[in-house]
């Protein structure tokens, strides 16, 4: 009996992200036997001769793959000189068994098991950030079993991404969050005998919710009304002069539909013609989880109104503002500089116009309840916040009765 082991790329079967899968290819007297390893890479940077992922910049994981396919191979050889020794013979099947048996013990492979299952109940947009966030935990322990996650390996990565990366606190706390969910899963199913998160504490930092008051609001309407953006011109360092002005009002726009609904970004994004309906923007909000999706009906006022563009629209696919939303990094980069052009000092980014919506909204006398609702809120709980925040400026305010003398 003649077997050979090796890894393998599938060039000609794609996921939608045009990535194809790695997998260990079996040959036992020329019938062959694919089995999956749960990692993707473009076909293209593969080595057919090697069997291989070639050492590109395009594929910064490289090393850590090849790594990882050699020790999937050599699980393989095991379990077959295992079968050899036993006498029980060598087949497809029963290498299948031994080797699925084993193969959700690290911490990557039991991820990309559970989201190929719950993948009907994700978002692509979750996906896509688990995976961004794991890549940290890829780079720090290659190979990483989910036995090897314990209490004392949670210090050190937290440790590492604090001191090492620079990690804020809530963006530790989100990868700390992420990762326990499944963990959290394998223990439940029995995978690893103890859950290393039940004496780990990590704790999300309180972060003051930045945003602008109704005044500061009618200064940026006022400069989108006069539309002075479209005279503004840069000049790089070579002296090139470029017009700006457009995508500032562009910007300007889009931020304050989103100040005057509290919608998120990748609402905003989405928002459209179709979506106006009884003089309301009736619209599924594109964050939360695919069981808890919440469509939000907000009502249309002059203020909404007057950065709509509504007018002559009459297709449901016809978009209600100008141009196109841009990504966050590009739209947070221009919001400062127009706070800046208007003379708003405070660091502000496109969700700090949720915020406004929610903290004007309380001021101005709408209940707790209609806001939570407005937002697309699950919990009162989380609106709560900004009511926290509504009463320290009263208080504040009130402050300003001790500065007068009693008589």
């Amino acid at each position: 009996m003649r077997i050979t082991v090796k890894a393998h790329c599938d060039k000609y079967q794609k996921r939608k992200d045009g990535t194809s899968a790695l997998y260990v290819k079996v040959t036992i007297d020329r019938k062959t036997r694919l089995y999956p390893v749960s990692k993707y890479i473009d076909s293209e940077n593969w080595d057919y001769a090697s069997k291989r992922v070639k050492q590109v910049k395009a594929e910064p994981k490289a090393k850590a793959l090849n790594r990882y396919l050699a020790d999937e191979e050599r699980k393989i050889d095991d379990i077959i000189l295992d079968l050899q020794r036993e006498g029980i013979g060598v087949s497809f099947d029963k290498i299948k068994k031994r080797y699925s048996g084993n193969s959700n013990e690290y911490f990557s492979n039991y991820v990309d098991h559970i989201i190929e299952i719950d993948r009907n109940r994700l978002k692509e947009k979750s996906i896509k950030d688990f995976h961004w966030r794991f890549k940290k935990i890829e780079k720090f322990h290659p190979n990483l079993k989910l036995s090897e996650i314990t209490k004392e390996w949670l210090e050190k990565f937290r440790n590492h991404m604090i001191e090492e990366i620079g990690n804020k606190p809530n963006t530790v706390h989100g990868d700390l969050a992420a990762m326990r969910r499944f963990v959290r899963r394998a223990y439940k199913e029995k995978l690893i005998k103890h859950y290393p998160f039940e004496d780990f504490e990590f704790s999300r930092q309180e972060v003051e919710k930045e945003y602008l008051t109704i005044e500061e609001l009618d200064k940026l309407h006022t400069h989108y009304d006069s539309k002075r953006f479209l005279e503004l011109w840069k000049h790089d360092k070579r002296g090139k002069s470029y017009h700006i002005g457009q995508k500032y009002q562009d910007l300007l726009q889009h931020f304050l539909i989103a100040c005057y609904t509290g919608l998120r970004l990748s609402d905003v994004r989405k928002l459209r013609y179709g979506h106006v309906q009884d003089n309301m923007i009736v619209i599924k909000m594109e964050k939360g989880r695919m069981t808890k999706e919440k469509t939000v009906r907000i009502p249309l006022r002059s203020r909404q109104l007057s950065v709509l563009d509504l007018e002559g629209k009459s297709k449901p696919t016809d978009k209600v503002y100008s141009s196109f939303v841009r990504p966050t990094g590009e739209v947070n980069r221009w919001l400062k500089d127009i706070m800046k052009e208007v003379g708003i000092d405070k660091y502000i980014t496109f969700h700090c116009s949720r915020h406004t919506f929610a903290i004007n909204s309380l001021i101005l006398g709408i209940p707790i309840e209609t806001v939570s609702d407005l937002l697309g809120h699950n919990d009162l709980k989380t609106t709560q916040i900004y009511a926290k925040i509504v009463d320290e400026k009263r208080q504040q305010g009130m402050d300003h009765w001790d500065k007068i003398a009693l008589p």
